[in-house]
């Protein structure tokens, strides 16, 4: 099985992050502040992807392989801005950050005690919907977002850690105030 996506596949702290949303959202300018951070891109534009034992694989088409797209400045080669290191044939993806203008009228989660998924190919994937305005940085937003669905992988959940941490105090707090 194989699909084609309108995206970019970076790879962010071991993790391939397949960052989505509407053209000119800014997810190739988002790629690039990974990429001289030193992660590494798979693809931009448009990322080929299939299916190796369960596991969805991204590549990139091989006549865009390396470049960039930069609206207001064109194509950007990318291995010879930031060397041979900076790109990387294929990887796994693992996450997808979909960027989505900010939305007032719409409330995001906060606390990420809910998971959300899109299915690619019969995969379920890890999905995020990240709002974008002024402001927001959103590379450091991915990276950490990278390192956040690893933790998730590794069996620690922020929200449980933080909520079990919260009852722990009140009923602390409860206790020393019955003795008082």
């Amino acid at each position: 099985m194989q699909t084609s996506l309108h995206g970019t596949l970076v790879m962010v702290h071991g993790m391939g992050v397949l960052i989505t949303g509407h053209p000119e959202i800014g997810k190739s300018e988002v790629a690039l502040t990974l990429i001289k951070w030193g992660h590494n891109l798979v693809a931009d534009d448009k990322v080929d992807i299939t299916v190796a034992e369960n596991v969805l694989v991204g590549s990139c088409p091989a006549p865009i392989y390396g470049f960039v797209e930069l609206r207001g400045i064109g194509v950007v080669d990318v291995h010879e801005i930031y060397g041979q290191r900076s790109i990387i044939q294929t990887s796994h993806i693992d996450l997808i950050a979909n960027l989505s203008p900010w939305d007032t009228n719409k409330t995001y989660d906060r606390f990420g005690e809910t998971e959300h998924y899109k299915e690619i190919l019969g995969i379920d994937i890890p999905y995020y919907d990240i709002p974008v305005k002024i402001g927001r940085n959103i590379a450091t937003i991915l990276e950490v977002l990278a390192l956040h669905q690893k933790a998730k992988r590794n069996g620690k959940y922020a929200y449980e850690t933080l909520s079990d941490s919260v009852k722990e105090f009140m009923s602390e707090n409860k206790r020393d105030n019955m003795s008082e």
